[in-house]
């Protein structure tokens, strides 16, 4: 599967409070760009997840994440 993830850019963003669980509640006013990373998934046997990242803003995370899943 592969899909696109677009970028957006924040014109305003107020932290209005912060709930129970330690989340921030937020009021925001946005606007999407015609900018995307695309995300290809595919399934695979093994007992973890991997997420990888290519491409030119790659360097700028961790070159590979795994996510443990458990049934």
């Amino acid at each position: 599967m592969v899909i696109k993830s677009y970028s957006k850019i924040n014109l305003s963003l107020k932290v209005t409070s912060k709930s129970k669980n330690n989340l921030h509640e937020i009021q925001s006013i946005f606007c999407w760009l015609d900018l995307f990373d695309t995300i290809k998934i595919k399934k695979t046997k093994k007992n973890f997840d991997e997420i990888n990242f290519i491409g030119p803003f790659a360097k700028f995370v961790k070159k590979k994440i795994i996510l443990l899943t458990f049934f």
